[in-house]
């Protein structure tokens, strides 16, 4: 019940707000478009949403008994939203390329 709850009172709004929010950045300067560091940024919110939709089904399979994985994968996977995260800010503030 709980991870339903997280999932769509905080996660989904988020990811929605994500998406919302980077185009209509993109929309109002388009220019921001012809910098590398946007790209990256682009490729972690894509393997965000992706990660998002993954454990949308993983926390569906637990929820009727098919866990298809161990504990250390589950761990594993939690460890990437951090570092994306991470690399986002720091390219967003640097914009080293």
């Amino acid at each position: 019940t709980m991870e339903q709850r997280l999932l769509r009172i905080i996660m989904n709004p988020a990811m929605i707000l994500v998406w919302v929010l980077g185009l209509t950045l993109i929309a109002i300067d388009p220019g921001l478009l012809k910098q590398g560091w946007l790209h990256l940024k682009l490729l972690l919110v894509l393997i965000l949403t992706g990660l998002h939709m993954a454990c949308s089904r993983w926390r569906r399979d637990l929820a009727v008994g098919k866990n298809r994985h161990s504990s250390r994968f589950y761990r594993m996977m939690n460890e990437i939203p951090t570092l994306a995260v991470l690399i986002i800010v720091v390219l967003v503030i640097v914009r080293p390329f």
